[in-house]
């Protein structure tokens, strides 16, 4: 079997998917939001992934890949414990889509809002990715976003499922442009 890093990339290990099988795989992406002081203006949180990630140099939201036996919840609360040091208190299910790895596994990306956390931000995988950095909707680097830029068009465009924001990681497209429709 081939090796395929993104897979490696995201600690699972499929070098045990035999030829036959097929593997799906689901990631919990969480969109940290909160008002601009200044503006009023709505903010979500983000973080360049290192060059030891598969999307090096890319921006991404936080998260993970959910273990066996894990509600998506617990998955969330405990990514952003290992991740960022912050305790989720008020957050809820809010969209998903799908990425293609290759013709023997894809993922299931769903994300959670949260407004409401305890502790301050800190990088506690700094190996990983920089610091978490806070971007107005309108300045938001989508140009330069992972593949969880399809958790943060559905957010921005309310849906909870769109096929367009679906993404192939062999040939790096989605299934149509991005569409911003606020």
């Amino acid at each position: 079997m081939k090796n395929m890093d993104y897979g490696k990339q995201n600690n699972l290990n499929i070098s045990t998917v035999t030829d036959d099988e097929k593997t799906i795989a689901t990631a919990v992406n969480v969109i940290f939001v909160k008002r601009q002081e200044e503006t009023g203006e709505i903010m979500i949180a983000a973080h360049k992934r290192k060059g030891t990630k598969a999307g090096a140099g890319q921006y991404g939201l936080p998260g993970g890949t959910q273990k066996a036996g894990e509600t998506m919840e617990e998955t969330a609360v405990r990514e952003m414990q290992e991740e960022l040091g912050v305790k989720l208190i008020d957050f809820k299910w809010d969209n998903f889509f799908q990425c293609l790895v290759s013709e023997k596994l894809h993922f299931v990306h769903h994300a959670f809002v949260c407004t409401t956390w305890e502790g301050e931000f800190k990088n506690a995988e700094p190996e990983k990715h920089d610091d978490i950095e806070w971007f107005c909707l309108k300045d938001l680097p989508l140009h330069n976003f992972f593949v969880s830029k399809g958790n943060v068009i559905n957010f921005m465009n309310g849906r909870a499922y769109d096929p367009s924001t679906n993404y192939d990681y062999k040939t790096q497209k989605k299934t149509k442009d991005d569409e911003i429709v606020k």
